[in-house]
């Protein structure tokens, strides 16, 4: 039998939701595009209805030859109905710079601590991605966090 913990569970759907890689001033909504993501940024973001207090935490920035700007983040203030009870934060997800860019809306502040605990799942994508079988998010964000919910719903 199979055992799989809630953190092996979100890392696995993660994993299949990912599409395969092919290749500011603090407070005031910007150019998407003249914002250089750095590690510890807080964003607002287009959010599901019934989360608006939602942020973005910008944990690390990478550049891929292939797949270009990689930004993972942490996903925080949720109400995600997970398998067992309510989730409060998704603690890593692999995103494209450009498609992240269309769903954010203002940066709120820079230089916010960056929790260690996104490391586990980050070594889990990044091993996946390396092999050709995990990709980065080119979706919006709320539409991702629906999937997600309705991925573990069943």
């Amino acid at each position: 039998m199979i055992q799989l913990t809630a953190r092996g569970l979100v890392a696995s759907i993660l994993l299949l939701l990912a599409e395969p890689a092919s290749g500011g001033e603090v407070g005031k909504a910007a150019k998407m595009n003249d914002i250089a993501f750095q590690a510890g940024q807080l964003w607002t973001y287009q959010t599901r209805r019934h989360e608006p207090k939602s942020r973005i935490l910008i944990q690390r920035v990478e550049l891929d030859p292939k797949a270009g700007e990689i930004v993972h983040i942490r996903v925080l203030n949720l109400a995600f109905k997970g398998p067992k009870g309510t989730i409060a934060e998704i603690p890593h997800l692999p995103y494209s710079g450009p498609s992240l860019r269309k769903c954010l809306v203002t940066l709120e502040s820079s230089g916010n601590r960056v929790p260690s605990d996104y490391e586990s799942g980050y070594k889990i994508w990044r091993e996946a991605f390396d092999s050709g079988k995990g990709g980065i998010f080119t979706l919006d964000v709320a539409g991702v966090l629906d999937g997600m919910e309705k991925a573990t719903a069943h």
